[in-house]
């Protein structure tokens, strides 16, 4: 019995190190999000990527901080997820980039706020 339950541990130890050794973290620099709708559209894409476990993107940095399984997904995964939504993302282009960024240049051009608060939620019509 004794013999089993070292060899269960051993085995329970291996394939716990081989989750961990695939487990990866990344920055990826985005260009084109102007307020929190963009976040979270940049956010769900991200999210719902296979192998992704965490995603925190910053609108002040244009930067998202992924965790993910490298076994299931890669950078350049991630990144095309991104462009997907309309944004530039490290070395892809976003494939029809998203409209909030049009809609805020026009209404700073008229003199309008684009953006009620320092969060900037309003850009797309979110609130």
């Amino acid at each position: 019995m004794r013999r089993f339950s070292i060899l269960l541990a051993v085995v329970f130890m291996l394939f716990v190190g081989l989750n961990i050794a695939s487990a990866e973290k990344t920055s990826i620099t985005i260009k084109g999000m102007m307020c929190d709708g963009c976040v979270n559209k940049v956010t769900t894409a991200l999210k719902n990527v296979d192998g992704v476990s965490t995603a925190n993107v910053n609108l002040e940095k244009g930067l998202a901080v992924v965790e993910f399984d490298a076994q299931k997904t890669s950078l350049d995964k991630l990144e095309t997820a991104i462009a997907a939504v309309g944004y530039d993302a490290g070395n892809v282009k976003a494939q029809n980039p998203h409209k909030c960024k049009d809609k805020h240049e026009a209404k700073n051009a008229a003199g309008e706020k684009c953006c009620k608060s320092k969060a900037k939620k309003s850009c797309c019509g979110k609130k």
